[in-house]
């Protein structure tokens, strides 16, 4: 089993990602907010591209039935529902309603993925059952950070690291590209206080200037969750890793 980590979201390429098994890592916060809109049961989450590409997608719905969300810069885009942040996504908002998601980052790297044999969203709320889904899946594994604007965030190489470490303690037998190594040592550097890590970042720094610090603590617990957020056909369905065995 190889475990390949793409630092930035510019390493993608259809021969790395093809009938691999993916896993898309966007710490701050957009792997951290699907999966807490899909755990407060929000139907489905349909990843898109652009702000017109949300507002197209979400002529195909009653609008009662939708909310529009995402951000542009850390904050929410001007005519949406909701931004980007794990708060908003509470039970009482988000149940029963598909979600039309674009973020700067985390949702336009998922739709990097729709050759791959799987795609996952992981983060560090979830992320034992990320390991779990990958191990299950006995194929190559690719680990994609979705960065900041297409350049390097330590937060998601460390989640990737985090995953990389997990992975190779299950499997003796993986084999980790010159990406998993880097991604696995800053795991074990900046892995042991994720709280000041997100701090410390860059973009963590940036969110508590823009008044969204309270994001941090959420977006660095870890298993908070056993669920993953799987992308198929389009969008993002709740999954446990058991029923998938089932």
């Amino acid at each position: 089993m190889k475990v390949d980590v793409c630092l930035i979201p510019l390493e993608v390429t259809e021969e790395r990602i093809k009938d691999r098994v993916i896993a898309v890592v966007d710490v701050l916060r957009a792997s951290t907010s699907i999966i807490y809109a899909l755990e407060h049961n929000a139907r489905a989450v349909i990843p898109t591209e652009s702000v017109a590409d949300a507002m197209d997608k979400a002529q195909q719905f009653e609008r009662e039935t939708l909310l529009l969300c995402g951000e542009r810069d850390g904050k929410k885009i001007v005519g949406f529902d909701l931004g980007n942040s794990p708060i908003e996504y509470s039970p009482d908002v988000v149940k029963g309603k598909t979600i039309i998601f674009s973020s700067t980052n985390g949702s336009k790297t998922l739709l990097k993925t729709r050759s791959a044999k799987a795609s996952i969203i992981a983060s560090f709320v979830n992320l034992s059952a990320s390991v779990q889904f990958l191990l299950n899946q006995n194929s190559d594994i690719v680990i994609i950070c979705a960065g900041k604007l297409d350049r390097f965030s330590l937060e998601d190489a460390v989640c990737a690291g985090f995953i990389a470490n997990m992975i190779s303690e299950q499997q003796s037998d993986a084999i980790f590209t010159d990406g998993a190594l880097a991604a696995s040592a800053l795991a074990m550097v900046y892995g042991t206080d994720l709280n000041n890590m997100l701090a410390g970042c860059r973009h963590g720094e940036y969110l508590t200037s823009i008044g969204m610090e309270s994001d941090l603590s959420i977006c660095a617990e870890v298993d908070r969750f056993t669920s993953i957020p799987l992308f198929r056909d389009g969008k993002i369905i709740r999954t446990i890793v058991s029923d998938l065995e089932n």
